[in-house]
Parts: C-alpha cells; sequence; structure tokens
C-alpha cells in the first residue's frame, strides 16, 4: 500500500519542449521566429510564440514577441499562427498564416486558414489585417491575392 501511495503522490511532470516551426529574415540582422510548444503527454504541438530577434553582435536578441495568449486577445473561437511568409523589419510587418477554429461546437467544427497582414505596433500591440481566406492550409502567399 505503501508503493501505491508513494506512485500516487508522484505523477510523472511531462515534458515540455519549445521548438522552432520555421523563420524569415528581414536582411541579414532581423528574423522572424515562429515557435511552437511539444509535450510529452501528448501527440502534436501547440502555437507558443511569435519572436522578432535581432543580431547584436554575434547574439540574437529578442526585439519583440507576440504570445499565444497575447494572439488569443479579441477572438471569439481559439486561432493560432501556423506559418510565415515573409518578414519587413523596417515596416515592423509581417506576412502570416493563421489557422482558427470556425464553431464552438467541438463536435461540428473545422480549421479555417488565411494569410494575414501583422503589424507590430508601438506598446507590443500588433494589428492584423485579413488578406486572403486560403481553400486548404498548405496554399501558398501570393503577392496581389
Amino acid at each position: 500500500m505503501t508503493e501505491v501511495l508513494a506512485a500516487m503522490s508522484d505523477p510523472s511532470i511531462p515534458r515540455v519542449t519549445i521548438r522552432e516551426h520555421g523563420n524569415v529574415r528581414s536582411g541579414p540582422d532581423n528574423q522572424l521566429s515562429l515557435r511552437y510548444i511539444e509535450a510529452s503527454d501528448r501527440v502534436g504541438y501547440d502555437f507558443f510564440e511569435l519572436a522578432w530577434l535581432r543580431l547584436n553582435g554575434d547574439v540574437w536578441e529578442r526585439c519583440a514577441s507576440l504570445s499565444a495568449a497575447h494572439f488569443q486577445v479579441g477572438a471569439s473561437l481559439p486561432r493560432w499562427v501556423s506559418q510565415l511568409h515573409s518578414f519587413d523589419a523596417s515596416k515592423r510587418t509581417a506576412i502570416i498564416m493563421v489557422g482558427e477554429i470556425d464553431s464552438p461546437d467541438p463536435h461540428h467544427h473545422k480549421a479555417v486558414y488565411s494569410w494575414r497582414s501583422c503589424k507590430w505596433l508601438d506598446g507590443g500591440f500588433v494589428e492584423l489585417e485579413l488578406l486572403r481566406v486560403c481553400s486548404d492550409p498548405f496554399e501558398p502567399f501570393t503577392n496581389g491575392s
């Protein structure tokens, strides 16, 4: 009985890993990194953050970031960044693909993907502008579409 209680009081804690899912550069000294989180107790991964990194000497330093929680503000249903297309540090803008659930019903929903412009504003805020709704999650971005 003592062994069972010991095992119950000390459950294993899932390991969590943050991985870069992709990045795009803006010149030689700026990049935007799309980061996801993986947990050892389940299959798949979740959007963690967009991190704007700037090269300072030989070290990449965080210039700005957009966490998953901050990205969710103002959205009534779950959404995430699924892909990066481009980044312009001088204009503080990126073209990103966003996935979002289309219904609160867990039995009857699907993910809808869209290309959006993401602009960093003062105070750590971002502005999203819809550019195009995608027909599938692998649809490439084309300028002027």
